[in-house]
């Protein structure tokens, strides 16, 4: 999952390095691990672009219950395009459900995905 969502980094710096702007997964070319542009589902995730890029710009909720996650725990990728500087700014998240469920303990990365790629602009 994390692998998916450093793809979708990656490809997002790529698209607004040239267009000046955030773009739709289908736009910058991203496919989730479903191969989908649009949402799709794997046995634990089911993938999607949220309404707001700048808080949910990519998911992953859970379909099953993973480590203390219960289902329906979600990571999520927000993506904020400043057009003064040329930057993006990822803010990852995590809303888990469950004792003990903590993002660093089923995905120790994770929050370093979007810190690693602000950083890098």
């Amino acid at each position: 999952m994390s692998n998916s969502a450093s793809s979708y980094v990656k490809l997002q710096q790529a698209y607004a390095a040239e267009q000046n702007a955030i773009g739709s997964w289908s736009s910058i070319g991203y496919k989730d691990p479903s191969g989908s542009s649009t949402g799709g589902s794997t046995t634990n995730f089911t993938y999607s672009e949220g309404e707001s890029k700048a808080t949910d710009a990519w998911m992953a909720k859970s379909r099953v219950g993973l480590n203390d996650c219960q289902v329906g725990t979600v990571w999520k990728m927000g993506a904020t395009y400043t057009s003064s500087s040329g930057n993006i700014t990822f803010t990852p998240g995590f809303v888990g459900s469950g004792d003990g469920c903590t993002e660093a303990g089923l995905t120790p990365n994770f929050n370093k995905i979007g810190a690693a790629a602000a950083s890098s602009n």
